[in-house]
């Protein structure tokens, strides 16, 4: 079942967005717990997760800016992936940018993450460029992918 961040307190969801982004990236959650609790508290910060029996089995945290949404991180617990849980995060998001009539939803990937691109080239973003050396631990060029709404 999809959730919105307010059925959690911040510190309480900034745990365990961290634990499952730990544990989901293979070189380990890219943000700390305080960065995490920060981004929650932003009044633009939006996220979906992805709960079942009460265990947080994925997410998707994104900003909604203007006529603008950024896709700032998406996580599945690996004993998880490959069962459409990121597709139902990224079309509930698509759900939530068409009702906030927004333009364009845009992110970076990895530029290895070849499974990611194909989830988000299957829900209609393109890449547009690359940013040189954007991840570190290692680094790596990003992608930059955008997806036009409207």
């Amino acid at each position: 079942m999809i959730k919105t961040k307010e059925a959690f307190t911040n510190e309480e969801l900034a745990h365990l967005v961290f634990d499952l982004a730990d544990a989901s990236y293979p070189h380990g959650s890219p943000w700390t717990r305080e960065q995490w609790q920060t981004d929650l508290a932003l009044p633009h910060s939006r996220y979906f997760l992805w709960e079942q029996e009460g265990q947080l089995l994925g997410f998707l945290a994104c900003h909604l800016i203007l006529s603008e949404m950024e896709i700032m991180q998406v996580a599945v617990h690996p004993a998880h992936q490959k069962k459409g849980l990121a597709q139902q995060l990224i079309q509930a998001l698509i759900n939530l940018a068409q009702k906030a009539e927004v333009d364009s939803i845009f992110l970076e990937v990895r530029a290895s993450n070849h499974a990611a691109k194909q989830v988000y080239e299957k829900n209609g973003f393109e890449a547009i460029g690359i940013r040189k050396n954007y991840y570190y631990y290692p680094t790596e060029d990003a992608v930059i992918m955008l997806k036009k709404v409207r």
